[in-house]
């Protein structure tokens, strides 16, 4: 694994080639997973593979090992399946695909360890748990943990909706965020057993009725995790330690007086630790940029743009940290911005990938060890 690690830094460092998988919504002109090259030093891409024959992979995971790539089927059934990427080329070998018990998923991790594949399932108010194998397939699920409850906006909380299924740094914790009942919710990891994860002692952070947690990110010094709420457009700051989160602060990522419509949808934290970002979509159609004080975590806002497109429901910096690609879904398209690493200012590079309804990014090496 630090093989792995080490040649990961040294092709950051270098700015080589990387594979950029986009997952996508296919109920348009998208066909499945596509696989592009993506140059780090200068932001030019080509198209390297598309892998077709998929419904809405909407979702995706890289294995720890960087061998395997996880996706989600957002349907009413709700699976997942399994690839095996091909070195240098991107191709993705299909393995197997499993039902996640739950309807609508719509995020996948995998555990540090590459034992388990966790999926959260949005419409099923669940999620659901799977061993990889050894070959990178996917078991049957092996846990299902359903959610009870219901917020108070009638129309987007009238049940649970898990999100979000993160481990935390230390791989201690799964943390949960469930739009429909406003809580986070951590489950003790366990890599050994049938049940991975902890139910009996689950620990249940409840965050402001109506907020809606959506996605969460931990900060690369493992003490401060953010949660952003895609229903009052708030982020929430916790420290973490001992699989305990602490409430520190909360800060808005909308523009003062708003009052239209928008979806807070994506956080992300920059590789050197200095700046968040975070996406609004439906009126706003943009991605927010913070700094983050090295002392306490505190953010302080920097600036707001455009996201290039319609709905920028996912964003993603790549290794190096000097671009940030927007998956704008409504616009099919991705644009790429330059990020200033001493400012964490975005400037839109003019270059855009065209493609249908993207709605996830995943950058990988393009050999892994």
């Amino acid at each position: 694994m630090a093989g792995t690690a080490n040649s990961v830094q040294a092709q950051a460092k270098n700015g080589e080639q990387w594979n950029l998988f986009i997952g996508t919504y296919t109920k348009g002109k998208s066909e499945g997973i596509y696989t592009y090259a993506f140059n780090s030093t200068t932001g030019d891409f080509s198209e390297k593979a598309v892998t077709g024959g998929i419904k809405n992979p909407s979702f995706l995971a890289l294995s720890p090992d960087k061998k395997y790539l996880y996706a989600i089927h957002e349907t009413e059934g709700g699976a997942a399946s399994g690839y095996e990427i091909e070195p240098g080329t991107g191709q993705l070998r299909f393995l197997n695909t499993v039902a996640t018990k739950g309807a609508n998923s719509c995020y996948v991790s995998v555990s540090p360890d590459g034992k388990f594949m966790v999926s959260g399932n949005y419409s099923g108010g669940n999620l659901s748990v799977h061993a990889i194998e050894a070959n990178g397939s996917l078991s049957d699920s092996q846990q299902v943990i359903q959610h009870t409850g219901k917020g108070p906006d009638a129309s987007r909380q009238e049940a649970p909706h898990v999100h979000a299924t993160d481990f935390a740094p230390d791989a201690k914790m799964l943390l949960v965020c469930d739009l429909g009942i406003d809580q986070v919710v951590a489950y003790p990891y366990h890599a050994s057993g049938k049940k991975p994860l902890d139910e009996t002692n689950k620990v249940i952070t409840k965050i402001t009725p109506g907020a809606g947690p959506r996605h969460l990110v931990f900060h690369p010094n493992q003490q401060w995790m953010y949660v952003l709420n895609e229903l009052n457009g708030k982020i929430n700051a916790f420290s973490y330690e001992n699989k305990k989160l602490t409430p520190l602060f909360e800060v808005s990522i909308l523009p003062d007086g708003f009052s239209g419509k928008f979806g807070a949808a994506e956080v992300k934290i920059s590789p050197d630790g200095r700046f968040l970002y975070a996406s609004n979509r439906i009126e706003l159609n943009e991605i927010v940029v913070f700094r983050i004080s090295e002392k306490n975590g505190a953010l302080d806002f920097v600036e707001r743009v455009n996201s290039g497109g319609k709905t920028p429901r996912f964003f993603e910096i790549d290794p190096t940290g000097k671009f940030l690609l927007s998956a704008n879904q409504d616009s099919d398209q991705v644009t790429v911005f330059k990020r200033d690493i001493k400012t964490g200012k975005l400037t839109d590079t003019g270059k855009k990938i065209e493609v249908g309804a993207p709605t996830c990014l995943v950058f990988a090496p393009v050999k892994a060890e």
